[in-house]
């Protein structure tokens, strides 16, 4: 044995990062147990499994066990038993293999079995682990990485879509109903009618196909004033791999063109016009806008222009869209196409009539009918909705020159005076005042009962903390800023539950209505990265004299305070003085004032209201969707810019919207589903790549990944490695303290110059106080001449 002092110059340390990629998939949930039956990527707790590793003893009542005597045998006593058959007569040889066959059938090791997943959670009603997840993660985990991670607040982006989308199961015929009368007394009607020039200008995104696999694809209808414009999507000559519709353009019909349904249109026929054949691409942001000036611009000639380019001309031999149309237009319908006369019993202001108007806080264009039809016209068709992403929809009463076109594909707008319509659509604090008419209509509190009143958040918080329900409040979204009007969502809302029912969760009660399904993904978070809004309109408000109502600083703002109108704020959706000592039923003027009306439920005491909220003392946003990813997955931390979300399914729209997150390398999740450049600013969620958290914020995502869902990311891990180079020099290290050792020939050569030789078999590395720290031992002996130099490297991986 020889000592070698190692120097620093003999010892090398560096590190490698390494990232491997991880795809973890859950699919099909048991809506009984919530847990998932089908799942890929999970991991091992023990990753160095034994395959005959068998259990010591039985962890099931169940198991096969060998009995004798009345006495339950566990492994080692299967083994002995065996043995003794074993060595008896012939006799017992099948009596011993057949012990020996049910000590092999015994199930492996119970921890060989042991899995880890991806845990999903939703923020539960009550006080449980679950609950203290999310409270950590947004009181101490987002305020520690807010200097990393910017967008580490309860807040997400105001960028936002209109999701116009068809599916079996949500109703065709919904559609936005914009009153054509001005809201504010000193302003005449026809307010979105253009009186002479127009341009429609809007940033599509056509990313449906056709819904039963077949090339056809029905028309989807933009907007439509009866008699006077539509402006729809129809499909174009172009197909995929699949035969599949992937290219689309856009048809214009004016006067009586507009009676022709849009499916059936023809070029060149009266009224109708149609720009050049694929001029969309499917799941493409583009910039299209429809632009003619009468009869002085242009000799009367219009044109498409699509993302700059001309994309086709029509004429139209007037001089203005309002010249004979005869009774004026009652209704802009936004996403749908209206089929319906408009006399006697069909007319169209039917839909605003006193009960309906009043029941969703709008302009009464008609008297409630005596025939006791209050919601619609006797007979009218919407069969034609719209199958896209739409936002920043504007009708202007100019025709836009190629600058202003410019200008307005790229941000949003601030100069509002030659606009007649327009919706970002952007949230805001303010919506109409819905008021209960004959046990319908109001704010719904739970399932089964609402108030009079209006809303000031993204959504329902009455539901969310009273129930635990999830209730957008379209209304919030929608608002024409032009002209501060609101329209009637049609199709789009849901009624209070009268009759007895089954025990259900109140997400089953309204997730049972087509109407919510589609209601709760009308408005989508937008990944138009093509497009850079301007919030400074949420401060301004409209150029009418109707200012934002509510708190402005208080609904836009992050979690210490600041205001931003980019952002919409989930904390303090609740007054703090809503807290109660305890759940015990109390009484009197102001604990009525505070706590507001009581559920219409005999087994709900005047207190117990927002129940989830006195439950957790918790008045920051629960609809949120948080994944736990156990750092037996990424090692070190996710590596940023890695992670991506897939639910192919959202909650309610089967199969038809499909959601792709993907975050930015700065902690924020964006939505990536278009083909185009996506908005990576635009944050609904966060990802704490060192803790293994991701957490998806935004109420547009209603229960996200709850019935299937793929987390697809690469971990960070460190491989630490040491390099010792140990020198055997020449003149050393060529005696042994082994007694046997003997100073013979290193070989029977004559020519042999070194006789003195040992045998190298091993190496050890001490620390100073000589204790082993790494052993080694050669393939082979290492022959050592005394004249011989020998450098021995070592490396180790930990």
């Amino acid at each position: 044995m020889s000592i070698v002092k190692i120097h620093p110059e003999f010892l090398e340390n560096f590190s490698l990062e390494v990232t491997g990629k991880r795809v973890y998939s859950a699919d099909v949930l048991d809506a009984v147990s919530g847990t998932y039956s089908s799942i890929t990527g999970s991991v091992k707790l023990f990753p160095r499994r034994s395959s005959i590793e068998k259990e010591a003893r039985g962890f099931s009542p169940f198991l096969d066990t060998f009995t004798r005597e009345g006495h339950e045998f566990d492994v080692a006593d299967y083994y002995r038993e065996a043995k003794r058959l074993a060595v008896a007569s012939g006799s017992n040889f099948e009596i011993a293999l057949g012990i020996l066959n049910k000590v092999n059938a015994i199930r492996s090791s119970e921890r060989n079995d042991k899995q880890l997943q991806i845990t999903r959670i939703e923020t539960p009603s009550v006080l449980n682990r679950n609950f203290m997840t999310k409270r950590c993660i947004r009181e101490q985990l987002f305020p520690y990485y807010r200097t990393l991670f910017p967008s580490a607040h309860w807040a997400y982006h105001n960028y936002n879509t209109l999701n116009f989308f068809e599916t079996g199961s949500v109703p065709s015929d919904s559609v936005l109903m914009y009153p054509n009368l001005n809201p504010s007394a000193s302003v005449a009607g026809n307010i979105y009618l253009p009186q002479g020039p127009f341009s429609f200008d809007f940033r599509i995104n056509p990313k449906y196909t056709t819904l039963t696999g077949s090339e056809s694809f029905d028309a989807g209808t933009l907007f439509h004033m009866s008699g006077v414009y539509a402006l729809s999507l129809i499909t174009g000559s172009s197909r995929d791999n699949e035969g599949l519709p992937d290219r689309y353009r856009i048809v214009l019909q004016v006067h009586s063109g507009t009676y022709t349904i849009p499916s059936q249109v023809t070029a060149n026929a009266n009224g109708i016009f149609i720009s050049d054949d694929n001029v969309l691409k499917r799941n493409n942001w583009h910039h299209v806008v429809v632009r003619w000036g009468t009869t002085t611009q242009n000799f009367g000639t219009g044109s498409f222009v699509v993302d700059g380019e001309h994309a086709g001309t029509f004429v139209i031999p007037s001089s203005s869209l309002a010249t004979g149309i005869g009774a004026s237009p009652d209704i802009l319908y936004v996403g749908n196409f209206y089929e319906g006369p408009h006399t006697g019993s069909n007319t169209q202001t039917r839909f605003f009539g006193t009960s309906a108007a009043t029941r969703e806080g709008l302009t009464i264009l008609q008297s409630d009918p005596s025939d006791g039809n209050l919601d619609a016209p006797v007979g009218h068709v919407f069969r034609h909705p719209l199958r896209a992403e739409v936002h920043e929809l504007r009708i202007w009463n100019k025709y836009l020159a190629e600058h202003e076109i410019h200008s307005a594909s790229l941000t949003s707008v601030t100069d509002m005076s030659d606009l007649l319509f327009y919706v970002p659509p952007f949230f805001t604090p303010e919506s109409p005042r819905r008021i209960e008419v004959s046990s319908i209509g109001g704010v719904l509190q739970t399932p089964f009962f609402a108030v009079d009143g209006t809303t000031t958040d993204p959504f329902n918080v009455a539901m969310s903390f009273g129930v635990g329900a999830l209730y957008l409040n379209l209304e919030n979204f929608t608002r024409d800023f032009r002209r501060a009007n609101y329209p009637r969502a049609y199709a789009l809302t849901a009624s209070q539950l009268n009759a007895t029912s089954d025990v259900k969760t109140a997400v089953d009660f309204l997730y049972s209505t087509a109407s919510v399904r589609k209601r709760n993904l009308t408005v989508l978070p937008c990944d138009d990265g093509l497009f850079t809004p301007d919030f400074s309109l949420l401060v301004t408000g409209t150029i009418v004299p109707v200012p934002l109502s509510g708190n402005i600083n208080f609904a836009y703002a992050n979690d210490l305070g600041s205001y931003d109108p980019s952002l919409v704020r989930l904390t303090d959706l609740i007054p703090s003085m809503s807290y109660f000592g305890s759940m015990m039923h109390e009484t009197g003027s102001l604990f009525e004032a505070i706590v507001g009306s009581t559920p219409d439920n005999s087994g709900v005491d005047p207190g117990e209201v927002l129940a989830v909220f006195q439950r957790t003392r918790d008045n920051s946003s629960n609809e949120v969707t948080i994944f736990d990813v156990s750092n037996m997955f990424y090692g070190n931390r996710i590596k940023p810019g890695t992670v991506k979300l897939y639910d192919e399914s959202l909650t309610g729209s089967a199969g038809s919207v499909a959601i792709t997150l993907r975050d930015n390398g700065y902690g924020s999740l964006y939505r990536a589903d278009a083909e185009t450049k996506h908005a990576t600013w635009a944050s609904v969620g966060n990802v704490l790549y060192d803790e293994g958290f991701i957490v998806v914020k935004s109420p547009h995502l209603p229960y996200y990944g709850r019935e299937k869902h793929t987390i697809e990311f690469r971990g960070s891990q460190n491989i630490h490695t040491l390099k010792v180079r140990v020198p055997a020099a020449a003149g050393m290290h060529t005696s042994s303290s082994n007694p046997t050792f003997q100073p013979i020939s290193a070989s029977l050569a004559a020519n042999e110059y070194d006789p003195r030789f040992v045998y190298l078999t091993g190496m050890h590395l001490h620390d100073e106080n000589m204790n082993v720290l790494i052993k080694t031992t050669f393939a082979q002996p290492i022959i050592k001449r005394t004249g011989e130099k020998i450098l021995v490297k070592i490396g180790m991986d930990f």
